[in-house]
């Protein structure tokens, strides 16, 4: 039976299945705090809930009692509803693209921190929870920090390169705990192109016994395309790959660099970093960002989301690092800092506020930063200024 999710999310109040977050049902607060209140005293499951349960399509068998279907409460609750923890930077594979960079910090934490980490972002109200890295499979623990992490009631996503999805341990603990959705990374439709990328022999045919895998799991999974230099001409046989074995998929077609600055992704561009206008397909995910007062509206960077790293400190986002704190050694309160300082990172800068292309612009701020760093504005980035050496 699959256990239920009771939760403040943003301005909404939420009932959701933990693995399936796109069917769920919205409440108003008097009927959110009744079953909080119902949910602590462990109270017989009232008809009227399971007459809603059943329209949302949850089956709750012979469970009579709130706690056999429900999750813990989060309490406290400072606002925020989507986080990314980045558990390991280590990786597998030596992809050049990655923005992590060739230099990764080694993981110094300890499983007891990581755990005290994840319960912290579950203090912070948090309900979706994206673990990632590196590659998190590499980590020695993932398997008892992703039971931990289920076992608080979150929505988990692993965003993973699927090198190891193929494990007996990883096959069962996602088999018998299964996760929202697991996303792969797609560096190639052909061996040649996927390792060129990747600089590891034997990973293309991983990344296809994964998808398999996944397929047979029957576990919700999603394909990042990601579009090269090496793989721009396979782009089409990309899509088919992921349409065919029933993937939803992101496409990206834009370098960018690490998140130091440096300039080394750059140079694995496209030639015109425009394929993706040549995709006609409802399957493909784009961004809906724009300009309002100077502010890149839509984004809720260190707001309603954060980010964490595999030394524990919290940020905005993966972007905005500069903007940090110490989420590991304070308690969660500490997170207030980010929403109170984050609106100076999306504030456009001067060069932007006159430019003709401004409201139509989707670059954010932070990522504008970056490319500053790397000392190149490619015409993707920027209309006005672009391929101009900063």
């Amino acid at each position: 039976m699959e256990r239920l999710i009771c939760a403040k999310f943003v301005d909404d109040y939420l009932i959701l299945p933990s693995t399936g977050a796109r069917k769920g049902a919205s409440i108003n607060d008097k009927s959110f705090n009744l079953l909080v209140e119902m949910i602590k005293k462990n109270s017989k499951i009232p008809a009227q809930l399971k007459t809603l349960l059943r329209k949302i399509g949850v089956d709750i068998g012979i469970a009579e009692n709130m706690k056999d279907i429900f999750y813990p409460i989060n309490e406290p609750n400072l606002g925020f509803g989507y986080v990314s923890y980045e558990i390991t930077e280590q990786c597998n594979y030596n992809c050049k693209h990655c923005v992590l960079g060739l230099k990764r910090s080694p993981d110094l934490l300890s499983t007891e921190d990581k755990k005290n980490i994840i319960k912290k972002i579950k203090d912070a109200g948090c309900i979706y929870l994206r673990i990632t890295g590196g590659e998190p499979l590499i980590a020695e623990d993932f398997d008892e920090i992703y039971l931990y992490a289920h076992s608080l009631g979150f929505i988990l996503t692993i965003q993973t390169n699927g090198s190891l999805l193929s494990k007996k341990k990883y096959k069962e603990l996602f088999k018998e705990h299964p996760p929202y959705k697991i996303i792969l990374s797609m560096y190639g439709a052909t061996q040649q192109s996927y390792e060129s990328l990747t600089g590891v022999t034997g990973s293309f045919d991983k990344f296809i016994s994964s998808i398999n895998l996944l397929n047979n799991l029957n576990l919700s999974r999603k394909v990042n395309i990601i579009v090269t230099k090496y793989n721009e001409n396979e782009l089409d046989k990309m899509v088919r790959i992921a349409s065919s074995m029933g993937f939803s998929y992101f496409i990206y077609e834009k370098m960018t660099p690490t998140f130091q600055g440096n300039s080394r992704p750059l140079g694995l561009a496209t030639k015109n970093c425009l394929v993706l206008d040549s995709i006609k397909t409802s399957k493909v995910e784009r961004g809906n960002y724009g300009i309002s007062d100077g502010r890149f509206f839509n984004c809720k960077a260190g707001e309603t989301f954060f980010h964490v790293n595999s030394s524990g400190r919290a940020s905005p986002c993966q972007s905005i690092r500069d903007l940090n704190v110490n989420l590991l050694e304070n308690h969660v309160g500490i997170l207030k800092h980010l929403s109170e300082k984050v609106h100076y990172y999306l504030e456009r800068q001067d060069f932007c506020k006159n430019c003709s292309f401004i409201k139509d612009c989707k670059t954010c701020p932070p990522t504008l930063n970056l490319f500053q760093k790397a000392g190149y504005l490619p015409f993707y980035i920027c209309k006005n200024y672009g391929v101009q050496l900063l």
